[in-house]
């Protein structure tokens, strides 16, 4: 994985934690809600791996997630259910 790789996969994990927390639920429920195991979502979360599209269609259709900030972080794409709140904070 090169470096850029990796930045952007972490920061998309960024994005995907904020927004499971912002739903107010666990790994565990979130992966279920993307029919995955937890431990393939949480690869995902930390930055081990890319979320594949299929999932990121899953999160947009049934929360209301663009794409655009999934993947890219286009801050004009910010879902409601973030607004306030800074997915690279802790």
């Amino acid at each position: 994985m090169t470096d850029n790789e990796q930045t952007e996969y972490r920061d998309i994990g960024l994005r995907l934690r904020a927004i499971r927390k912002s739903l107010g639920i666990n790994q565990i429920k979130f992966a279920k809600a993307l029919d995955v195991k937890q431990p393939v979502y949480w690869r995902w979360e930390v930055g081990q791996r890319r979320i594949t599209i299929e999932c990121a269609l899953r999160i947009k259709h049934n929360y209301g997630v663009s794409l655009d900030w999934i993947y890219d972080g286009d801050p004009h794409t910010k879902p409601k259910l973030l607004s306030g709140s800074d997915p690279n904070e802790e």
